[in-house]
């Protein structure tokens, strides 16, 4: 019974593998048959490094990064920094083309650029949207932290690192807090908060297991809500919404 269910899962695979292959193929052909790809594969190496992203700019749209890589013979990263370079500013623009800024320069002004109007996006200015992130991250740092903690002591987690690097644990917020430029807040934030997880193994032992918890949230907190006032208002609900589980439920039970 066993081996038949193995030699099932192995036939659907390798159905879902010719299957894959197929769609390959057959969007390969459609590509070929494109003029404007085909003329931009024909005068690929003879075009200026930003012509080459002005070309592609319309086609990524139509294409996957894959295909386009494939058929222009370069990799996929080089495809997606070739479009980035058209999202330059005027200015930044012209410098690239006279030679006074590298591309290594100009794609790192492309992603400050892009992270500035992400966190512009997530730092609201009215009150009705202000409450709503408060909210939202209040719920996700409940639902984090009572993953590792038991709620006494997240009550005292989060009353620790509610000054951040101001307060008692700063030292390890000063270590593991991102640089602006690093924070993605469209991504999504369970993602984040996976990828920041410290990369030692977790502790068992009470106090390094909160070290433990603070470098994490000093990691993932930033990037999900940048808005310090947004993160520490979202920090001190949290606080009232564990103490009142912990107090107020106790009492009314």
């Amino acid at each position: 019974m066993e081996r038949k269910r193995k030699r099932h899962r192995g036939g659907a695979a390798s159905k879902r593998k010719s299957r894959v292959r197929r769609e390959a193929h057959k969007s390969s052909r459609e590509s070929l048959s494109d003029p404007a790809l085909l003329a931009l594969r024909d005068a690929w190496k003879s075009l200026a490094i930003l012509e080459r992203g002005k070309r592609l700019a319309p086609l990524i749209e139509r294409y996957s990064l894959r295909q386009l890589a494939c058929l222009l013979n370069c990799s996929e990263a080089r495809i997606r920094q070739l479009v980035d370079l058209t999202k330059l500013p005027p200015e930044a623009e012209r410098d690239l083309r006279e030679g006074r800024m590298g591309v290594k320069r100009a794609l790192k002004l492309v992603r400050d650029l892009r992270a500035d109007e992400q966190r512009r996006r997530l730092i609201a200015t009215d009150a009705a949207s202000r409450q709503k992130l408060i909210e939202g991250g209040a719920r996700l740092i409940v639902k984090w932290i009572l993953q590792l903690l038991p709620e006494t002591y997240a009550v005292q987690f989060l009353g620790i690192v509610e000054g951040e690097e101001r307060g008692p644990a700063g030292e390890i917020f000063l270590k593991f807090m991102p640089k602006p430029y690093m924070n993605r807040p469209s991504a999504d934030p369970m993602r984040i908060i996976r990828r920041c997880r410290p990369k030692y193994e977790r502790p068992g032992f009470a106090p390094d297991l909160l070290n433990f918890c603070i470098a994490w949230w000093a990691a993932w907190g930033p990037r999900v809500m940048p808005d310090p006032q947004v993160r520490a208002a979202a920090v001190a609900a949290a606080e009232r919404c564990l103490y009142s589980r912990i107090y107020v439920g106790g009492l009314a039970g």
